[in-house]
């Protein structure tokens, strides 16, 4: 049932006997709610946290990466891509899946969790071969499968992006591909989470 000062405005409109005044603050404030409601959408859409993790986990992430994406004679490594950067870029959008995010940060204290079970050691302190073991161990659950992927994900997303958004530095990747990138490329006025 709708508020009696509702259907008192209404029936007003619809038999044509609202004043000026009425219509003009109606206006204004269906106005000013549709510019509040912008300016809000467009502070948060331009608003990013800090990333999330601390020194500890950002070690381990960093070492995670370099696991993943080894560094060799003639192939940038994690770090040379750097993708840690470009990881802490994606993870302070606001508009990131809330689910991929959440495993994300979780992923990074359960991997410690398995490491300490299996070696009694933190990842960092692992050998190759041990860090290897723990993957191999934390890949056959679904989170360990799931979080090892999306950092996959994001390193090469680091290893192909812009280097405008943090990863890529000096279009290392790109060179190493030998990838040629499409025009026109994004700059500080049009890129994403500015557009």
């Amino acid at each position: 049932m709708l508020n009696p000062d509702v259907i008192s405005v209404t029936d007003k409109y619809i038999n044509k006997k609202i004043n000026r005044r009425s219509f003009l603050l109606a206006t204004g404030v269906f106005a000013g709610s549709v510019t509040f409601g912008s300016l809000l959408a467009y502070y948060y859409k331009n608003s990013r946290e800090s990333h999330p993790f601390n020194k500890s986990q950002d070690k381990i992430l960093q070492d995670v990466q370099e696991q993943l994406f080894p560094k060799s004679n003639d192939a940038p490594g994690a770090s040379d891509i750097n993708s840690l950067n470009y990881l802490h870029f994606v993870l302070t959008d606001p508009d990131i899946d809330e689910d991929n995010k959440n495993l994300l940060i979780s992923g990074v204290d359960w991997l410690e969790e398995e490491c300490q079970t299996t070696f009694n050691k933190s990842f960092s302190n692992l050998l190759s071969k041990e860090k290897d073991k723990v993957f191999r161990i934390i890949e056959k659950s679904n989170w360990g499968y799931r979080w090892l992927s999306l950092n996959l994900i994001y390193i090469f997303e680091a290893l192909l992006s812009d280097p405008i958004y943090g990863g890529n530095p000096d279009e290392i990747g790109w060179r190493w591909l030998e990838h040629v990138p499409g025009f026109p490329r994004p700059n500080a006025d049009n890129m994403y989470g500015k557009l």
